[in-house]
């Protein structure tokens, strides 16, 4: 049996092959950014929209799960942000992984 095509949840028109790292300042971990900056651009979040958790691959059972989050900077470009791992775990990172053009 076929399985339909979600068209609930956006995705980026363009994906990066790797996921960037990002620096990010939000009001609480687990918060959409206020800010984040990348390649040494400082962007400001206007509007955000998450999270949506995709979880580790089950059959490999490693690897931490992304918390994505549509965001919306200052100038009206969106990004596709995500934050990997649990946001009460010291070691957690946040990326950049697509843009809406």
């Amino acid at each position: 049996m076929p399985t339909a095509w979600r068209t609930d949840k956006l995705r980026p028109l363009q994906l990066l092959q790797h996921p960037q790292p990002i620096e990010v300042t939000a009001p609480i971990p687990d918060y959409p950014p206020m800010l984040f900056r990348h390649h040494g651009k400082l962007h400001k979040v206007i509007k955000a929209d998450g999270p949506e958790r995709i979880e580790q691959e089950l059959w490999l059972q490693q690897g931490q799960h992304r918390d994505y989050y549509n965001v919306e900077d200052e100038e009206g470009h969106r990004y596709w942000l995500f934050r990997l791992g649990h946001y009460d775990d010291e070691r957690y990172q946040w990326f950049i992984h697509g843009f809406f053009t």
